[in-house]
C-alpha cells in the first residue's frame, strides 16, 4: 500500500483551464490568495502549478467557468476495472454533501469492487490525540492545525518561517492511513483511493506517498448522474475500520478544537478559529510577529474553505445553506456521543472507545515533517526606479495616477506592476492603461480632425483666392470679347462700305469713257478704305492672342480649385476654342483684303483703257464682289461664337 513520493519541489496540477473559454478577465487572480502563482501575460490567464496553493477560489470566481478541479477519478475507476485492489478511506464530509446517502456510496464503492472502506473520522480522532500528545510533551507557542493542506501548502510556499509552528503530525487521511496499513494487515498491498471534497489533497499525497487516488466527490456526483445511478438503489454499508465521536466535526469549521475539548477541557480559550481565503491567509502575514510577542493562541484552527471542508472544492455546488450543511454533519455526531458515552461521563463506553483510540495510537507513527518550498515563488522586486519605469508602462506617470482600483486583480497598483516586472502580466491589463489609451488615442483624433480641419479651411481659401482669380481673368476675357467685337463691327461696316462702291463701280463701269474720271476717283477712295483693314485685323489677332492666355491661365487656377473650379475650367476652355477661333477667321480675312488691293491696283491700270477692258473690269468687280462676301461672313461668325460663348457663361 504505497504510493509515487514527488520531490518537495514538485505537486501535481490540481486546476485546469478551458483556454477557450478564458477571455483573461483576472476574475480568478483577484480571488486567488496567492496571487502570483498566475500568469495574466498571454490571451489567458495561466497557472504555475508549483506555486499554486490548490484553494479552488479561482474556480468559483471564473464567470465563464473556464477553470475546473482535476483529481484522480478517472485512474481509479481504471484500476477497478483493471481488477487491482483498492480501498476506500472516506472524508467525513461526506455526510455534508451526500446526506442520508452518505452510506449508500459505500454501498456503491463496494458494488464497484472496493475492498474495504474506512471512516477518516476516526482518523481525527488519532489526529487530535495527537495533537494533544504534541501540546503537552513538546509544549509548543502556537500551535497552526494542518487538516487542511492548502494552508499547508500556503506557509511551506508564502510563509515558510511558520513551518516550525505547523503541528508536526499527520493529517486525519494520513493518520487513517497509517493505521491500516499499521493495524490492518489483510490490506497491505491494497492502492488507496482518498474520496475527498479537497483538490488540493493532491498535494498532500504528493508530499507523504502514502495515497494513490484523489477522488473528490464532485467527480463521483457528476459520474452518478451522468450514468442515471440513483444510491437509492444501494443499501447502507458500515465501515469497515473503527467509528468516531466527536471527530465527525473535523469538516466544520472550528470541529478540530470542539474535539480537543473533550481531551483538554477550556482549550478553545486558548485557540483561534479562523476559515474562508478573505481572511485567513491574511491573518498568516501578521502571525509570525504575533509569536514572538507572545500575543498568539496557543491553537490556530485554521481551513482555507468559508464552509471548512463541507464547502470544499471537491464539492458538487449544492445551493444548501450553510446551517443546513453542518446540521447535517451535527445529526451524525449527536448520534455518535450517543454510541459513545451520551455526554461523555466516565463510564464504560467511553473507556472502550478511549481504549480503541489507544489501541490504535502510537507516538511516532504518525509524525509529519515539512518542506520550504518557498523557491516555488520568487519572484524580483523592482527597485523604485525599475517600479517607476513599469509605472510608466502603465500609462501612470504621477501620484494621482496610483489609485489602487483592483480592476487587475491584484488589489493594488504596486502588486500588478511587480506582477509585469516578473513577466506575469502586461501594461495591457491595467484599467488605468485602457484609459490612458483611450484618452490618447482621442487627443490624436481631435488633433487630426483639427488639422484636417485647418487643411480644409486652407483649400477653401485657395480655392477661394483661385475663384476670384479666375473670375478676375473671366472678367478680363469679356472686356477683350467686347474689344474684339467692336473691331468686328468697324470691319463689318467697312465692308459695307466696299461693297456699297463696288455697286457704284459696277455701274460706272456700264456707262462711257466719260466717267473714267470719276471711276478713278472711286478706286482711289475705296484703295485708302481698304488700306485701313490691315490694323484693324492685327487688333483683332492680338486681342484673341491675350484672350487665348488668359483662358489658359483661368483653366490651370480652375484645376488648382479643384470641385470649385470644374465649373470655371469648362468655360475657361470654351473661351481659348473662342479665342483661337477669332484668329483663324482674321487670318482669312487678311488674304481677301489684299486680293481686293490688287484688284484695286488693276483697276486703276486700266482705267485709261475703259472702252477695251470693260469686260475685263466687269469680271474683275465680280472676283471683288466673292471677296468682299468672304469678308463679310467671316465677321459674322466671329460675332456668333462671341454671343453664343457669353450666352452659355451667363446661363452657367
Amino acid at each position: 500500500m504505497s504510493a509515487q513520493l514527488r520531490s518537495p519541489s514538485e505537486q501535481s496540477a490540481v486546476i485546469g483551464i478551458d483556454t477557450d473559454r478564458c477571455n483573461n478577465c483576472h476574475a480568478c487572480i483577484a480571488a486567488c490568495p496567492v496571487k502570483f502563482c498566475n500568469d495574466g501575460s498571454n490571451d489567458h490567464v495561466s497557472i504555475n502549478h508549483q506555486a499554486c496553493i490548490g484553494c479552488g477560489k479561482c474556480i468559483e470566481a471564473c464567470p465563464q467557468g473556464a477553470r475546473y478541479g482535476i483529481d484522480d477519478f478517472q485512474p481509479f475507476m481504471d484500476s477497478i476495472k483493471k481488477g487491482e485492489k483498492v480501498l476506500a478511506i472516506v472524508a467525513p464530509a461526506v455526510f455534508a454533501t451526500f446526506g442520508d446517502d452518505a452510506l449508500r456510496l459505500n454501498g456503491w464503492l463496494k458494488s464497484i469492487g472496493v475492498d474495504g472502506i474506512f471512516d477518516v473520522s476516526f482518523g481525527a480522532e488519532l489526529t487530535v490525540k495527537s495533537y494533544v500528545d504534541h501540546v503537552r510533551r513538546d509544549r509548543p507557542r502556537t500551535v497552526i492545525t494542518q487538516p487542511c493542506p492548502a494552508i499547508v501548502s500556503f506557509v511551506e510556499i508564502y510563509h515558510p518561517e511558520l513551518i516550525p509552528n505547523l503541528a508536526p503530525v499527520d493529517s486525519p487521511m494520513a493518520h487513517t492511513v497509517k493505521m491500516i496499513q499499521r493495524f490492518f494487515p489483510q490490506y497491505r498491498g491494497h492502492k488507496v483511493a482518498a474520496i475527498s471534497p479537497c483538490l488540493a489533497k493532491k498535494h498532500e499525497f504528493d508530499s507523504i506517498g502514502l495515497v494513490n487516488y484523489n477522488v473528490t466527490f464532485n467527480s463521483i456526483n457528476s459520474f452518478l448522474q451522468k450514468a442515471g445511478i440513483s444510491l437509492r438503489s444501494f443499501k447502507e454499508t458500515a465501515y469497515d475500520g473503527p467509528s468516531a465521536e466527536r471527530a465527525v466535526l473535523f469538516p466544520a469549521p472550528g470541529g478540530l478544537v470542539q474535539t480537543m475539548e473533550r481531551e483538554v477541557p477550556g482549550i478553545g480559550d486558548n485557540a483561534r478559529k479562523i476559515e474562508g481565503p478573505e481572511v485567513v491567509y491574511d491573518y498568516f502575514s501578521s502571525l509570525r510577529s504575533s509569536i514572538d510577542s507572545g500575543d498568539s493562541p496557543l491553537v490556530i484552527d485554521c481551513l482555507s474553505c468559508t464552509m471548512g471542508c463541507n464547502g470544499g472544492p471537491g464539492t458538487p455546488r449544492l445551493d444548501l445553506p450553510i446551517d443546513t450543511l453542518e446540521a447535517r454533519v451535527h445529526r451524525r455526531a449527536e448520534a455518535a456521543k450517543k454510541r459513545h458515552g451520551g455526554s461523555w461521563r466516565l463510564g464504560l463506553k467511553r473507556w472502550r472507545f478511549k481504549r480503541q483510540v489507544d489501541r490504535h495510537w502510537e507516538r511516532d507513527l504518525y509524525r509529519r515533517a515539512y518542506s520550504d518550498r518557498s523557491q516555488a515563488s520568487k519572484i524580483s522586486i523592482p527597485d523604485e526606479n525599475q517600479l517607476k519605469q513599469v509605472y510608466i508602462s502603465m500609462g501612470k506617470s504621477s501620484e494621482k495616477d496610483i489609485y489602487d482600483c483592483g480592476a487587475c486583480g491584484y488589489g493594488s497598483c504596486e502588486k500588478m506592476a511587480v506582477a509585469i516586472f516578473n513577466g506575469l502580466n502586461k501594461p495591457e491589463n491595467c484599467l488605468h492603461y485602457v484609459v490612458h489609451s483611450l484618452n490618447e488615442t482621442k487627443t490624436l483624433v481631435e488633433q487630426e480632425r483639427a488639422g484636417a480641419d485647418a487643411r480644409a479651411e486652407e483649400k477653401s481659401k485657395e480655392a477661394t483666392e483661385a475663384r476670384i482669380r479666375i473670375e478676375r481673368d473671366m472678367e478680363r476675357n469679356r472686356l477683350l470679347a467686347g474689344e474684339v467685337a467692336e473691331h468686328i463691327l468697324t470691319l463689318e461696316r467697312g465692308i459695307d462700305q466696299v461693297s456699297e462702291m463696288m455697286g457704284t463701280l459696277s455701274e460706272l463701269l456700264a456707262q462711257n469713257q466719260e466717267s473714267s474720271s470719276e471711276l478713278t476717283i472711286k478706286a482711289t477712295e475705296a484703295e485708302r478704305l481698304l488700306d485701313t483693314f490691315p490694323p484693324i485685323i492685327g487688333s483683332i489677332n492680338a486681342t484673341s492672342i491675350r484672350t487665348n492666355l488668359l483662358a489658359l491661365n483661368a483653366n490651370i487656377e480652375a484645376a488648382h480649385a479643384g470641385e470649385a473650379g470644374k465649373g470655371f475650367s469648362v468655360v475657361a476652355i470654351e473661351v481659348g476654342k473662342l479665342a483661337e477661333k477669332v484668329h483663324e477667321e482674321a487670318e482669312k480675312i487678311t488674304p481677301a483684303t489684299q486680293n481686293v488691293q490688287r484688284i484695286f491696283e488693276v483697276v486703276k491700270g486700266h482705267v485709261s483703257e475703259v472702252t477695251d477692258g470693260i469686260y475685263r473690269s466687269n469680271e474683275l468687280t465680280q472676283k471683288t464682289e466673292e471677296s468682299v462676301q468672304t469678308m463679310r461672313e467671316s465677321a459674322k461668325r466671329i460675332t456668333s461664337e462671341i454671343s453664343h460663348l457669353y450666352s452659355d457663361t451667363a446661363a452657367n
